[in-house]
């Protein structure tokens, strides 16, 4: 949908226009975590739909979330799960 959900709304100016001076801090006061981090953490989230569909090789799952680097998706993806891609992937196999 358009719609804008409201934690982020309260971030823009009055026009819709992001307020870029003010964007970064307003970020993190309404979310709790500056951009970067809850992009990545979202990813992350959404890597792990595809870990439980073996169709996918772990290499794709992270061009699929928007990790170019398997290597990089791997290390954030154990550093924010606490296990690997595949050790995730393990847990639901049959």
């Amino acid at each position: 949908t358009n719609e804008i959900p409201h934690h982020v709304a309260v971030i823009m100016d009055g026009n819709g226009r992001w307020a870029k001076a003010r964007f970064l801090p307003r970020f993190k006061d309404c979310i709790g975590e500056r951009p970067f981090q809850y992009i990545l953490k979202r990813r992350i989230q959404v890597s792990k739909r595809y870990l439980v569909r073996p169709e996918y090789r772990v290499s794709e799952i992270g061009r699929k979330v928007g990790i170019e680097n398997s290597s990089y998706f791997c290390y954030n993806f154990k550093r924010l799960e606490g296990m690997t891609p595949t050790e995730f992937r393990a847990m639901y196999a049959e």
